[in-house]
């Protein structure tokens, strides 16, 4: 996923967002789920970047997948994070995001 946030107001989203579909295919084969929610969870994971979060360790790591999922319940596809086994495994590590601000580009590694 990799972020560019356009706006400098913190109020306002107004962002491009780049996903991989490849590497979405991989990962949706790999954890048994399809591909079209596993994008969800980019898109969501690169909004929650533009709303101030980061993923740099493991703390803010699992917050932000708190709030992902949150997000993907209230849309009524249910938790990705919450339901996987062996929750001290992320299923985000080795991809790595990159946030592009108006103040210049911060990478964000889960």
């Amino acid at each position: 996923v990799i972020t560019f946030s356009l706006s400098e107001d913190e109020a306002v989203l107004d962002a491009d967002l780049f996903v991989c579909v490849d590497e979405a295919r991989r990962q949706a084969d790999q954890r048994g789920i399809r591909v079209e929610r596993e994008l969800l969870l980019y898109v969501i994971h690169g909004v929650v970047h533009c709303m101030g979060h980061d993923d740099h360790d493991e703390r803010d790591a699992a917050r932000m997948h708190e709030i992902e999922d949150e997000v993907l319940t209230a849309l009524g596809v249910g938790a990705t994070y919450a339901t996987q086994t062996g929750a001290a495994e992320s299923p985000t590590i080795g991809r790595t995001s990159s946030t592009l601000a108006p103040g210049g580009v911060t990478e964000n590694r889960a």
